[in-house]
């Protein structure tokens, strides 16, 4: 544990208190550990990063906003609304009419759905075929 050390006169008066961080920073340079605070040292890999970031850029299809694409097939950038415009102009996967093959009711559904429901699903999973 290092305590502030205080430095006296030759009379044992105190000629100066010399403080823990001023301590620790002498030290460190001594020993060739660096001194920079974590705030300097995260600024400074943030600038880094965006450096080595730095590649393609693509304009987002809804807003003006310049970006770099996580994904060659990107087409939006990060904010939420434009994401939202996106998946909306997409749409869902048209549902088309469908029979149940367990219990022959009519449904409608995607390309994958199969039954109409629970029970028929879970019928299917859990059940032994009914005879």
């Amino acid at each position: 544990m290092i305590y502030d050390v205080k430095v006296l006169t030759p009379e044992g008066k105190v000629k100066k208190i010399v403080k823990v961080k001023t301590l620790m920073h002498e030290i460190w340079k001594q020993e060739g550990l660096s001194t920079r605070s974590f705030k300097e040292m995260n600024a400074e890999a943030k600038a880094k990063a965006l450096a080595k970031a730095e590649g393609p850029t693509k304009t987002c299809k809804y807003c003006p906003t310049v970006f770099s694409p996580r994904f060659a097939t990107s087409l939006v950038c990060k904010s939420k609304a434009c994401k939202q415009r996106h998946y909306r102009e997409l749409g869902a996967a048209p549902k088309v009419d469908k029979i149940c093959p367990r219990c022959s009711k009519s449904f409608k559904g995607n390309e994958v759905r199969i039954y109409c429901n629970n029970p028929c699903t879970y019928s299917k999973k859990f059940l032994r075929k009914e005879g």
